[in-house]
């Protein structure tokens, strides 16, 4: 999983600062990370009192046999790019699939993020996946996705395409 973060972060490097890190530097990234965390659970006793207060949120699996789709949408007003990024995960955590790739053309955010929606939806037939649960960041793409009223959006056409899978 840390992997797989570090080739989105990667990604994100190269898409909003034209800077691709080297294969081997992103390993060794990965790997720092995964050190890193071993490192801060072996020593979750040495906590101070403000910090075992502080209220932390984890990862939630899906029930037995379910999937977890997150999606993003990332868009650059400077550069006029956008890009969609999706992650599949079962009730281990394990990845099960993941894609991103670039979209043209360029949208708005707001249609940059429903799109990684509609693609999310796409991806769990294509892999006949029954009981998933998608998930992403954009509440109000979420909140139009299950609105059943008329919508005057300039994302109208999108929603459309999803609410039809």
């Amino acid at each position: 999983m840390v992997l797989l973060w570090n080739v989105w972060n990667r990604r994100n490097k190269w898409f909003h600062d034209e800077e691709l890190l080297d294969d081997r530097d992103m390993v060794v990234a990965a790997w720092g990370l995964c050190v890193d965390f071993v490192e801060a659970n072996s020593i979750g006793s040495f906590l101070t009192p403000s910090q075992s207060s502080m209220k932390l949120t984890f990862w939630s699996r899906p029930k037995t046999n379910g999937v977890k789709i997150n999606v993003n949408g990332a868009f650059s007003t400077t550069k006029t790019m956008s890009a969609i990024g999706i992650v599949a995960r079962d009730h281990n955590g394990m990845v099960l699939g993941g894609m991103c790739r670039q979209i043209t053309p360029p949208f708005m955010a707001e249609s940059t993020e429903m799109e990684a929606f509609t693609q999310g939806l796409k991806f769990t037939i294509e892999n006949g996946w029954m009981d998933t649960i998608i998930i992403g960041d954009a509440i109000s793409i979420v909140n139009r996705l299950f609105n059943r009223r008329e919508d005057v959006s300039t994302i109208t056409l999108l929603l459309n395409e999803a609410q039809n899978i």
